[in-house]
């Protein structure tokens, strides 16, 4: 029952609320520590009515959970009682006289009530003795008829099983206080008193006998709690075959073999002292409504609260309890045994469920073995199995441990009517009358334990059922009260009572032994017997019997391992002494277990035979025992050391690298089944590439018996390769003198700290190609100048070496650079000048021209040698600019126009329909002229693709021709050693970052370009205005062209592009036409040419807007024409 209430209660106001205490006759009680204001509720929530819970309140009873409500009777008592009568709740203070009806169930399972007049069922209260009945209480019995249900709806009324009709209990309680209702008749009978019926225990409840560890590392079984514990030799579905087959003598298992932990195993459950607490905890197992015993419990930690019980300092892993540890909080290291008998009725079952260790014996013998450390595991044994017989009693013995703090889990299924152990106690009186001793025996029934832990054993004086049976012989004679054999056994009438007088025994064989059995009548099981020997019969020893067993173990078993255990029985019940010949091998102990003393080898003994000898100190009793010694394939250690070719050897490594093919394989063979261990060697032919070799050495004695052994070599025979950087500027002409018998292969440096750098291709460990950028330092060799020759090498992962010879000269001394033309102090008019200069004598054939800008300006040339000297020289001349920064020629001043040179030129050039000039540039990309603009009059048109190409420098146009240079702005493009012109947007931006100023402000706010290096800061255009007049100065015709389409590969390093304009001849006449295609009549005539130059910005550039135009050179030339054809 739980009691239920709110917080000012003083108790857990939540669901289900405080357990009330079970004080008996159905009454449960709680007590307040203040009684105002209190409101509260009460749950019923025993096992037998869980699906018909009830609240009750003083309100009433309600299967729905109630209000909490208030008790005013407290006002005027401290003691309320509260019970329901009928459909009614009462609340008195005095306690009301209550009567009670006992049932025997008819059920395999707990009854319920119904009670004719009411509704729901009434749970009823089991009581430990007698077994199998149950109590219910009532305060008014008047006109009452019940009658009995299970869970599965059947039930017992007046008509018994299977009838439904209520059972009149009108005036049964007249008088009494208990009526006993019976029903293992067919029909439901009604007694005063208790019938000595009794049927299945509602609860069985067996005393555990507990050991409870410490939670240090003290004890090597148990896990130190919460460290964690794992131990290989555990397995996680058991560890089977810990403890041998059958029992000790002191009922307690015996350690078989070393295993998962079990060092000192004889501890666990008491055999031997240790550091451990031993006390007593009840196991109970509930009857479910299968008629099945069970405990599930999946929190099974039964010693949590024994330090409170018992003060003890060994609470096992839950000595430092974590209210935050949710697992560890918790007791795990204990052990615990329980022992209890049976009568076998032939269809019983047990099942158990949990961890850790679970042996569970029946008649001695092993039949569950669940032994070791691991999850919840389950184990089913079906008892018909076992050989036994129906109606005879025997052992049940259960032994569990819990040893490491992960869970407990305690599930246990059974229908086997457990019953703890009894005794009959026979008290000798001594009887002398005449000079003849007799005996008198007074039969006592004890019960050992009492229920459960229940310490005091009790002791009635008991009936006795007699049983007399010649020793020898199976037949039985029951003796009733009276004397028997003319007075040699006399039975009192109260049957508590025998008296035996072996002077007498008339009627009995002489020189016999007898037994006589004193039985507990309502426990056959229960009894004791007593040997009664006629006038000559001896007092005979029965001998002990070995129950003989041949066992096998592995040569390699270390000493002190148990080989098997023996087991021996004395009917006499005489303490038994263990003994073994020959002791060479094995030795025993006195629990029968045989272990290893020395060394075993199956190659001197395949097997064994012993004597075991068992003394009971007047018998002894012999058996031969069979030791088979299994055999322990031991493969031949075979080692590979190392290997080797010619004077090369390569100690062993998981992989190797070399470079040879041809090899010997060296390994060492060594081991206890190859007869002389020795050195040997292999011969092997490897291929470039992953090798694996392995070494198979058979024993000479026994072919299956072998050793390998294997490594892996890599094969790579292929040397690495080096490439040196070597410098190779473009002056192979220079020094020709100093470098003519130098080698050409040699590298000229100019400083002796140089670190060349070289490409080695080689093959890695992986055998692909990689390529290494080697330093090479020449400062360690102390160079002086000159030519030197440096050996180098290097060696790779397999062994394999590249040899080379750097050829080094060491030159300091810079080239001689001199300008022969132009001078110094030279004057000009034009901003470009034809330049001529040598490098140590030697005329150069490059950077012929310079270009100037007004005023003084300096020309200079410079020089670097293969060594990386430079030499230089300087001059510095003058530009007066009178041409206005633009230069124009006349290739053809004056033009015979032959028919034969127009038709070549037009095969070669085909004509633009209505052409009269055409303008080309020179590109010195492609070196050649390229056109780039043609027209009629003013009309100009740029020619698409540049796709005309011209000779250079004018010499194949047939008309009169201008040649121009012309300077503009840079728009990009890279001189002729490499470097950027400038002229770009990123030169702006470089510009407007050393200023500080925003590319965004640089550029007007318009997005920078997707790549500024190829974007132009400018356009450059040049416009040339060509006027033709008569040698009389008459005007004739006017030519206009805007040419716009110069790029970076149009202009040279000095920013200057060369133009040609060419009038073009007709192709039909092969005259010089005007602007309305007539032709010009004989001159001379004179051309008058105006040439101007401009940029204009693409983009803002500081002060300059974006379409601001720069003018960069104009000139103006005269006296340009041609004269006719002669006739």
């Amino acid at each position: 029952m739980y009691i239920q209430g709110q917080d000012n209660a003083g108790f857990n106001s939540w669901w289900p609320g405080a357990i009330m205490n079970n004080v008996g006759g159905g009454w449960y009680s709680y007590t307040f520590n203040a009684t105002n204001g209190i409101q509260f509720r009460i749950m019923n929530a025993t096992d037998g009515n869980v699906s018909n819970q009830l609240y009750i309140t003083p309100d009433g009873v309600s299967p729905n959970q109630s209000n909490f409500t208030n008790i005013p009777q407290f006002q005027e008592s401290d003691d309320i009682y509260l019970y329901v009568e009928g459909e009614q709740v009462i609340i008195t203070t005095t306690p009301p006289h209550a009567q009670y009806l006992m049932v025997l169930s008819p059920y395999v399972s707990a009854p319920l009530l119904e009670i004719e007049g009411q509704t729901g069922k009434r749970a009823m209260i089991a009581v430990d003795k007698p077994c199998g009945w149950y109590a219910v209480p009532f305060l008014n019995t008047d006109d009452l008829s019940v009658r009995l249900v299970n869970n599965k709806g059947e039930y017992y009324g007046a008509e018994g099983l299977g009838n439904a009709d209520y059972i009149s209990l009108a005036e049964q309680f007249v008088g009494k206080d208990t009526v006993w209702l019976s029903t293992h008749s067919n029909l439901p009978t009604l007694h005063d008193e208790w019938n000595h019926q009794e049927g299945r225990c509602a609860i069985l409840r067996l005393a555990s006998y507990i050991r409870d560890f410490p939670s240090d590392k003290s004890h090597p079984d148990f896990e130190a709690a919460g460290e964690g514990w794992s131990n290989p030799t555990c397995n996680e579905n058991g560890t089977k075959g810990m403890v041998a087959s059958h029992l000790g003598p002191d009922r307690k298992p015996i350690k078989a073999r070393d295993a998962c932990n079990n060092s000192r195993f004889d501890e666990w459950f008491g055999r031997a002292p240790g550091n451990y607490f031993t006390g007593c905890l009840e196991l109970d197992l509930s009857l479910n409504a299968d008629g099945n015993y069970e405990k599930r419990d999946d929190s099974f930690f039964p010693l949590d609260q024994i330090g409170k019980e018992y003060g003890n300092d060994y609470n096992g892993m839950g000595v430092d309890r974590s209210p935050n540890d949710s697992i560890h909080q918790h007791n795990f290291g204990f052990c615990m045994e329980t022992h209890a008998k049976f009568t076998y009725k032939g269809t019983e079952v047990f099942t158990f469920k949990g961890d850790d260790d679970v042996w569970v014996f029946i008649n001695d013998s092993l039949v569950v073995d669940l032994g070791g450390v691991h999850e919840a595991l389950e184990a089913t044994v079906d008892l018909s199995t076992l050989g036994l017989t129906v109606g005879e009693v025997y052992n049940f013995d259960f032994f569990f441990c819990e040893r490491q703090s992960t869970a407990s889990h305690m599930w246990i299924t059974t229908d086997i009517d457990l019953v703890e152990e009894q005794s009959i106690i026979l008290d000798r009186e001594v009887i002398e009358n005449d000079g003849v001793i007799a005996f008198r025996y007074s039969v006592w029934l004890n019960t050992i334990g009492g229920i459960g832990c229940q310490t005091e054993n009790e002791t009635d004086k008991m009936p006795a059922l007699f049983e007399l049976q010649k020793r020898g012989e199976n037949s039985r004679v029951e003796l009733g009260p009276g004397a028997h054999y003319g007075g040699g056994i006399f039975i009192a009438p109260t049957r508590d009572t025998v008296s035996v007088d072996t002077t007498k025994m008339e009627g009995l064989e002489y020189a016999t032994t007898y037994i006589l059995y004193i039985i507990n009548p309502y426990e056959p099981s229960v009894y004791d017997s007593l040997l009664i020997r006629t006038p000559g019969a001896p007092a005979p020893n029965n001998p002990p019997v070995i129950h003989s067993d041949s066992f096998s173990i592995s040569e390699d078993a270390e000493i002190g391992t148990i080989v098997g255990v023996l087991r021996a029985t004395d009917e006499d019940g005489d303490p038994l002494t263990w003994n073994l010949l020959p002791k060479e091998y094995f030795d025993i102990d006195q629990l029968g277990r045989i272990t290893v003393k020395k060394e075993l080898n199956w190659k001197s003994y395949q097997s064994h035979s012993i004597q075991v000898l068992v003394n009971d100190h007047e018998d002894t009793t012999t058996a031969d025992v069979y030791i088979e010694i299994i055999r322990v394939v031991r493969p031949i250690d075979v080692t590979i050391v190392d290997i080797s070719s010619g004077d090369s050897t390569w100690p062993r490594k998981d992989t190797l690298f070399i470079n040879v093919k041809d090899v010997d394989i060296n390994a060492h063979i060594d081991g206890s089944d190859y007869p002389n261990p020795k050195d040997t060697s292999v011969h092997a032919k490897l291929v470039d590439g992953p090798n694996k070799i392995g070494i198979l050495i058979c024993s000479p004695d026994d072919p299956n018996v072998c050793g390998t052994d294997s490594i892996v070599v890599m094969i790579n025979t292929q040397v690495p390769a080096i490439v040196w950087d070597t410098v190779k500027p473009d002056t192979s002409g220079l020094k020709n003198l100093v470098y003519k018998y130098i080698p050409s292969d040699t590298v000229f440096i100019n400083n002796p700290k140089t670190v060349l750098k070289g490409q080695l291709t080689y093959i890695d460990k992986r055998l692909k190609e990689e390529k290494l950028q080697l330093p090479f330092p020449l400062e360690v060799f102390n160079l002086k100048e000159g030519f030197h020759s440096i050996p180098f090498s290097w060696t790779d992962d397999f062994g394999n070496t590249v040899y080379d010879t750097l050829k080094i000269y060491l030159d300091l001394t810079p080239p001689k650079v001199k300008i022969v033309s132009p001078e110094n102090n030279d004057i000009f008019t034009v901003y470009n000048v034809d330049v001529e200069w040598t490098v140590d004598e030697v005329t150069m054939d490059t950077l012929l021209r310079a270009s100037l800008n007004e005023g003084t300006n300096s020309i200079i040339r410079l020089a670097m040698d293969r060594a990386g000297n430079l030499g230089s020289d300087t001059v510095w001349v003058v530009l007066k600019e009178e041409k206005n920064n633009a230069k124009i020629d006349i290739v053809k001043p004056i033009t015979k126009l032959k028919p034969d040179e127009v038709n070549e030129y037009f095969s070669k050039n085909p004509p633009h329909k209505d052409g009269r000039y055409v303008v080309t540039i020179y590109d010195y990309e492609k070196e050649q002229e390229v056109e780039v603009g043609w027209g009629n009059k003013d009309k100009s048109f740029v020619t698409k693709g540049n796709d005309r190409v011209y000779g250079t420098n004018g010499t194949s146009y047939v008309g009169p021709t201008l040649r121009i240079e012309m300077r503009f702005q840079h728009v990009g493009g890279l001189d002729g050693e490499g470097n950027p012109r400038g002229g770009t947007v990123a030169d702006l931006l470089e510009w407007a970052e050393s200023e500080g100023i925003e590319p965004s402000k640089a550029l007007c706010g318009e997005p920078i370009p997707a790549d500024p290096y190829e974007t132009p800061l400018w356009k450059n255009s040049v416009f040339i205005e060509a006027q033709i007049f008569d040698q009389m100065g008459q005007y004739i015709n006017r030519y206009k062209i805007n040419i716009d389409s110069i790029s970076s590969n149009h202009l040279n390093d000095g920013g200057v592009a060369e133009f040609y304009f060419s009038l073009t001849p007709d192709q039909q006449t092969k005259q010089i036409k005007d602007y309305r295609g007539r032709d010009i009549a004989t001159g001379p005539y004179i051309v008058r040419t105006h040439v101007r130059g401009e940029s204009t910005y693409l983009w803002c550039a500081g002060q300059h807007s974006k379409g601001e135009k720069v003018k960069t050179s104009e000139t103006i030339l005269r006296n340009f024409g041609y004269r006719r054809l002669e006739r």
